[in-house]
């Protein structure tokens, strides 16, 4: 949501906070003889929130990765799976505001800063080649978090496709894209 041009989490604010001031949000940005390109895009790609406090949700995701040989399939998909929550945070909600003016973080804890939570994870499919690295012992490499690489730049083609606005800027929020 936006108040006098600024956005601002509508979740955790009072309405009569905002009384006489300027408030934008994804309704209110169409006309009643039609929507506007953000709106129409929610509704042809099922987007399910405005955006802001709550980031479009991304509804599933699938990593296709080239890492050697796994040793252990089970570690390996999880690592890949938190990876890809990690990247969905970046692309989505993590961001740290400061105050310009006294040099202040104003989100310091995890009560303002926002990270993924299971209600926000989508179905996960991960795949990999499992082609031996001549190179390395047992053909093996390394995974660690390494579905974080890309994630980020998938989701903001995937917003770019669907509503023709190119964001290069994260977390991809409402006013991004507005």
């Amino acid at each position: 949501m936006l108040v006098d041009g600024e956005r601002i989490n509508a979740c955790l604010g009072l309405a009569v906070q905002y009384e006489g001031r300027e408030i934008t949000t994804v309704e209110g940005l169409g006309t009643l003889a039609s929507l506007a390109p953000l709106q129409q895009a929610f509704i042809d790609h099922d987007g399910f929130q405005c955006g802001y406090c709550t980031p479009g949700r991304v509804s599933r995701f699938l990593g296709s990765f080239d890492c050697g040989r796994i040793l252990n399939p089970k570690t390996a998909a999880s690592q890949f799976r938190g990876g890809i929550i990690m990247g969905l945070g970046l692309a989505l909600m993590e961001e740290t505001q400061f105050d310009e003016r006294k040099g202040r973080v104003m989100n310091p804890s995890l009560a303002e800063y926002h990270v993924p939570v299971h209600l926000d994870v989508p179905d996960i499919d991960v795949i990999w080649t499992d082609i031996p690295d001549p190179h390395t012992p047992m053909g093996a490499r390394g995974v660690g978090e390494i579905g974080i690489t890309g994630t980020g730049a998938a989701v903001a083609n995937a917003i770019f496709n669907a509503t023709g606005k190119r964001v290069r800027d994260l977390p991809i929020t409402l006013d991004k894209l507005i």
